[in-house]
């Protein structure tokens, strides 16, 4: 079943349900790679319910299995579903907590646990790797939680994964919506790489923290640098321009 396992790893999500009857009508013995193999098939294609039915089949805890349904759940918003996977769950690794730190970052009302579970992650032992920063990251952009943010930047910068285009993209966001522009410009300037979504966050960023000419001079600066903008950075400068009376720029940006 080991082959079998990992053929199903390469089937469409649309058979999954299909094979899954076959194997259970040639009475296959389910062992813990065709399980999680199953589990992950059902997960990708939205089946909770299949995924969950055949999760609880499993003799022995699987950490893969759990972290699957935890980010299964998160993915439909089931937290509580989630959270009763990760609790159970006795023998945690730095992956299992990754799936709940950034599911609890993606929404509002869950943030706060986001950064709590970040910590408690930690205090079991485990240090945060690229994954985990930038989901506890994001989690203080949505709750503007500038100190916090602050904290974790130092952790970053102790780390090996600083210099990191997606980690900079991602501290830049959070100090711009923190309101923190000045910050998010020292991080900005000191990223050895960057891509149309760092240039984009600290455009934006200007905009919507009052500073309208240095949105619009990186606007500018992009094309020196041969990045090409997308349609959020236009509507970040257009923005920037609707917000200080820079009518003029503003249609010279559209017609751009």
């Amino acid at each position: 079943s080991t082959s079998l396992g990992s053929s199903m790893m390469t089937l469409p999500r649309s058979l999954c349900r299909l094979v899954h009857a076959r194997i259970i009508k040639c009475d296959v013995e389910l062992d813990d790679v065709l399980i999680t193999a199953l589990v992950d098939a059902y997960v990708k294609s939205g089946k909770l319910e299949c995924a969950r039915t055949v999760f609880e089949t499993m003799k022995d805890e699987n950490v893969v299995c759990s972290t699957s349904m935890i980010s299964g759940y998160m993915n439909q918003g089931f937290v509580e579903d989630a959270e009763e996977i990760f609790n159970a769950t006795r023998v945690k690794d730095i992956v299992v907590y990754n799936a709940m730190v950034e599911g609890f970052s993606r929404s509002a009302e869950t943030a706060k646990r986001a950064v709590e579970m970040y910590i408690s992650m930690q205090r079991d032992g485990f240090h945060p790797n690229m994954s985990s920063f930038a989901s506890v990251i994001g989690a203080c952009s949505v709750l503007t939680a500038h100190e916090v943010g602050q904290q974790v930047h130092d952790q970053v910068m102790k780390s090996g994964v600083y210099t990191h285009i997606k980690m900079g993209s991602s501290l830049l966001d959070m100090y711009a919506k923190c309101g923190g522009i000045d910050d998010a410009r020292r991080v900005f300037d000191q990223m050895q790489e960057k891509n149309v979504f760092s240039w984009t966050s600290m455009i934006d960023g200007y905009g919507k923290n009052g500073n309208p000419e240095e949105a619009l001079e990186l606007f500018s600066r992009m094309k020196e640098f041969h990045i090409q903008p997308n349609y959020v950075t236009f509507l970040g400068a257009l923005s920037a321009c609707s917000h200080s009376g820079l009518v003029d720029k503003g249609y010279k940006i559209f017609e751009s």
